[in-house]
């Protein structure tokens, strides 16, 4: 659960191959900015995918094709909060 308005939380996974992937949501509470990229110090003005997504389930999925996509390295998820509070599950698949 992010616990105020603006409040980030922040996740990293690690991709070995060329596969595309999928990172799916539930949000259960609240309206959150969801980032994607390789820079931890910059996740959301150097973000490579970005989106909103209120309440409900939604996913974010990634090409082999996309010009963004680098295997062998670190991604990090951020998750910001838009309201007051927000709760959300997410899993890389």
């Amino acid at each position: 659960m992010i616990s105020s308005g603006g409040g980030i939380v922040q996740s990293k996974f690690f991709l070995d191959n060329k596969s595309p992937f999928s990172i799916s949501m539930t949000v259960l509470q609240g309206t959150v900015n969801v980032f994607l990229g390789l820079y931890p110090d910059a996740p959301i003005t150097r973000a490579s995918w970005s989106m909103q997504s209120p309440v409900g389930v939604t996913s974010l999925n990634i090409k082999q094709t996309d010009a963004n996509f680098h295997i062998g390295t670190w991604y990090y998820l951020t998750i910001q909060a838009v309201n007051a509070k927000a709760q959300v599950k997410f899993q890389v698949a």
